[in-house]
C-alpha cells in the first residue's frame, strides 16, 4: 500500500501524547549520546579515566533532565543550544590544554579582552580533528527539519505535563544518586581534592569537565562572596608558625655583590635541553652557552607555573611565592602586598623598573609590576615599537632601547626584562632565520629551534651593549626560562629529537626543565650546579648574593640548600633523591629514574607549602602583618 507524502505526515500528527512523548525522550537521548561522545573525545585528548567517563555520564543526565519539562520543539531547541554551548566550552579548554596544560576558569575572565592580541597563537592550535567537536549538527540540523518544519511530527495539540515531570524527576534522581555515589568515594579517597591546593587538570582527571565546571562556579561565588575577615585572623598564626620555624642564619656568599646593579631577564619559552646541543654540527644557542661557562649555571631547575604561565613565572622569580591554584595570580592578586625583590632593593636604595614589549594590560602587568616594587613599568606604550616581530618588539629592538634606560638609571638598579619574540608558533623568529634544521621532524619544533637560535643572537647583542655601556662588569645578570616551548601535540617530534619514550614520565618531567643562569661581576663564582631546584629559589638565591635575607620566601637559596623540596602546582614535587607524580601517584629514584614501590613521602611538606601560599595571596596577608 502506498502512501503520499500528505497521509504520511497526516499519520504521524495523529500520535498520541504517550507515543509524543516516547519520541521526544528518544530525541533526549540522541543528544545524552552525542554530548557523551563529545565528552569522550575531549577526555582521551587530555587523559582518560574510568572515574571522569562514569561521572560525565550522570551530568549529562542531569543536563538534560531540565529540557524533559518542555514541550518537544522547545526541549529539541534548547537541546541544541546546550550541545552547542558544550561543544564551544569543550574545544576551548582543549585549545588552552594544548598550550598551558591546564584547563578553562571563571579566573581568567579577565584574559578574554586579550584574545584578539594572540590570534596567532590560537589559529596555530587548532587542528581539522577539532571539526568533530560539531560534526553533530549534520545530523541535528536535519532531524529538526524533518521533525518540525516539514512533518510537524511531534507537535502537540494537548497538554502532557505530568509524564514529562515524571521522567524530568526520574532523571534527576538517578543523576544525583549516581554523582553523589561516586563523588563520596573520590572525596574520601582524596579529601583535599575540592580546597584550593590543586590545579584545575587534577580536579578534572578526577570528577570529569562538567563536574569541574560546576565546581569552578561554586569556588568562584565563594570567593566572591566569603568573609575573609575571619579566615585572615585564623592564618595569620598558621603564616607565622610556618616562616618562624623556616631555618634561618648566615649563608655561604651572603653579601658578596652588595650593591651591585641586577639585570634579570626572564626569556619566553626557553627550555632547557637546548643549552649545549647542537644540529647538524651547529650550537643552537651558542652565546648562552659561553655565559654560562662564565656564570653560574643551574641545570636542574623545574617549572613551577599554573595558569598564569609566563605571568606566573614573574611572580614565582619575584616573590618566591606558588602561583595561585586557579586563574592566573598577577589578574587576581595584582593590588595585594608582596615581600619582592624589587620592594626589598628599594628599601636598599635602588631604583626599579620593569619592561616588555607588549600591551601593559595583559597579564594585568601594569598593576602587578607596581605591586612587586617596580618604580615604572615600559610596555609598548613607552617603548618605540620601531622593530616588530611576532606578538609584539623584536627583542633585539627591545635589549637595545633597555640598556638605554639602564645607562640614565639612578645606580645601582634592579631591571626587570621579559622577552617576547621566542613566542609559540616560533613562525616570526623562525621565518628569517637561516639556521640548519634539516632532519627535525615536524614543522613546529623546526621553527621553535629556528627561534630559540635567533633569540639566542639577540642575547649575543645585549651582552655586548652592556659591555659597551660599561654595565656588564658592575651588575648580577640572571636568565632563566619562563615555562616550556614544545606542549600538547608536538611533544612526539620533542620525544623524537631527544629521543625518549614518549609514555616515560620520568623523562618528560626531566626535559620540561629551564635554564638558570646567575653571572657575577668577578667571575670568581661560576661553574655548574646540578642541585634540584625551582623557579621559586631564584629570589633567594639572588638576594643572598646580594646580602639581604627575605622573611617570607617558600624558594631555597640554592647555593646553601640541602635536598631541596621542589614543589609543582598540581601538588607534584621533587627533591635530591626522588621525584613523586601526583597524578599517577608513582615514585621515582632521581638517580636511575626507575619507579619506587616504596619512598619517604614528603606529600604532606609540599601541600601545606602550596595552601599556605595560596592563602597569603587570598587574604593579602603581607599587609595584615605589616
Amino acid at each position: 500500500m502506498e502512501y503520499s507524502e500528505e497521509s504520511f505526515s497526516l499519520r504521524f500528527k495523529n500520535l498520541s501524547i504517550k507515543k509524543s512523548t516516547l519520541l521526544q525522550i528518544i530525541l533526549s537521548i540522541y543528544f545524552f549520546v552525542v554530548i557523551l561522545m563529545k565528552s569522550l573525545y575531549f577526555a582521551e585528548n587530555l587523559s582518560n579515566r574510568s572515574s571522569e567517563i562514569y561521572l560525565n555520564i550522570f551530568s549529562i543526565i542531569l543536563i538534560i533532565s531540565i529540557t524533559v519539562l518542555l514541550r518537544p520543539k522547545k526541549s529539541f531547541i534548547m537541546l541544541t543550544v546546550i550541545d552547542l554551548l558544550i561543544s564551544i566550552l569543550l574545544l576551548a579548554n582543549n585549545l588552552y590544554f594544548r598550550y598551558y596544560y591546564n584547563l578553562l576558569s571563571l579566573y581568567l575572565v579577565k584574559q578574554i579582552g586579550v584574545v584578539g592580541k594572540i590570534e596567532g597563537s590560537i589559529k596555530a592550535l587548532v587542528t581539522a580533528s577539532d571539526l568533530l567537536y560539531f560534526a553533530d549538527f549534520l545530523f541535528t540540523i536535519p532531524i529538526y527539519y524533518f521533525c518540525f518544519i516539514k512533518h510537524k511530527i511531534l507537535e502537540e495539540k494537548k497538554k502532557d505535563f505530568k509524564a514529562r515531570a515524571i521522567t524530568c524527576i526520574i532523571m534527576i534522581i538517578i543523576s544525583i544518586v549516581g554523582l553523589s555515589q561516586k563523588l563520596l568515594v573520590i572525596k574520601k579517597n582524596t579529601p583535599e581534592l575540592f580546597t584550593s591546593i590543586y590545579d584545575n587538570n587534577y580536579i578534572k582527571e578526577r570528577t570529569g569537565i562538567f563536574v569541574y565546571e560546576a565546581f569552578d562556579v561554586y569556588r568562584y561565588a565563594r570567593d566572591v562572596f566569603e568573609d575573609k575577615q575571619a579566615k585572615t585572623k585564623d592564618t595569620i598564626q598558621q603564616f607565622q608558625d610556618y616562616f618562624a620555624n623556616k631555618p634561618k642564619g648566615e649563608s655561604a656568599y651572603f653579601g658578596q655583590y652588595k650593591g651591585k646593579n641586577l639585570i634579570m631577564v626572564q626569556m619566553e619559552a626557553l627550555q632547557g635541553f637546548v643549552i649545549n646541543s647542537k644540529i647538524n654540527g651547529e650550537e643552537i644557542t651558542p652565546n648562552l652557552n659561553q655565559l654560562a661557562k662564565d656564570s653560574l649555571y643551574f641545570d636542574n631547575v623545574y617549572v613551577q607555573t599554573g595558569a598564569g604561565n609566563t605571568s606566573d613565572a614573574e611572580v614565582l622569580a619575584n616573590t618566591s611565592l606558588y602561583p595561585v591554584s586557579q586563574g592566573a595570580t598577577t589578574e587576581q592578586y595584582g593590588n595585594n602586598t608582596y615581600q619582592s625583590i624589587g620592594t626589598l632593593l628599594k628599601k636598599e636604595g635602588y631604583s626599579t623598573f620593569s619592561a616588555h614589549g607588549f600591551h601593559p594590560e595583559f597579564w594585568n602587568r601594569i598593576n602587578m609590576h607596581k605591586a612587586m616594587g617596580f618604580d615604572k613599568f615600559y610596555s609598548s606604550n613607552e617603548l618605540s615599537m620601531d622593530e616588530t616581530l611576532g606578538w609584539g618588539l623584536k627583542d633585539n629592538s627591545f635589549f637595545r632601547q633597555c640598556v638605554e634606560i639602564m645607562s640614565k638609571e639612578r645606580k645601582p638598579f634592579y631591571s626587570f626584562l621579559i622577552t617576547l619574540s621566542n613566542h609559540h608558533p616560533y613562525e616570526a623568529y623562525a621565518a628569517i632565520s637561516d639556521f640548519d634544521v634539516s632532519g627535525v621532524e615536524g614543522e613546529l619544533m623546526q621553527n621553535y629551534l629556528k627561534s630559540v637560535h635567533e633569540a639566542d643572537k639577540a642575547i649575543g647583542e645585549f651582552i655586548q651593549e652592556l659591555k659597551d655601556a660599561g654595565l656588564y662588569d658592575n651588575s648580577i645578570i640572571v636568565f632563566y626560562g619562563d615555562h616550556e616551548g614544545i606542549t600538547g601535540n608536538d611533544i612526539e617530534n620533542l620525544n623524537s629529537f631527544i629521543g625518549i619514550d614518549e609514555d616515560d614520565e620520568f623523562q618528560h618531567r626531566e626535559y620540561e626543565k629551564v635554564p638558570l643562569i646567575i653571572h657575577l661581576p668577578d667571575e670568581k663564582l661560576k661553574g655548574t650546579i646540578s642541585k634540584t631546584a625551582g623557579q621559586i629559589d631564584i629570589m633567594p638565591t639572588v638576594l643572598n648574593l646580594m646580602g639581604i635575607k627575605p622573611e617570607y620566601e617558600f624558594g631555597s637559596d640554592i647555593l646553601n640548600v640541602e635536598n631541596n623540596l621542589v614543589v609543582l602546582r598540581d601538588g607534584s614535587y621533587m627533591d635530591d633523591n626522588y621525584m613523586y607524580f601526583r597524578d599517577t601517584d608513582h615514585y621515582y629514584d632521581k638517580k636511575t629514574g626507575k619507579i619506587l614501590t616504596n619512598a619517604p613521602s614528603r606529600k604532606e611538606e609540599a601541600l601545606s607549602q602550596l595552601q599556605l601560599s595560596d592563602l597569603i595571596f587570598e587574604l593579602n596577608l603581607l599587609k595584615e602583618i605589616e
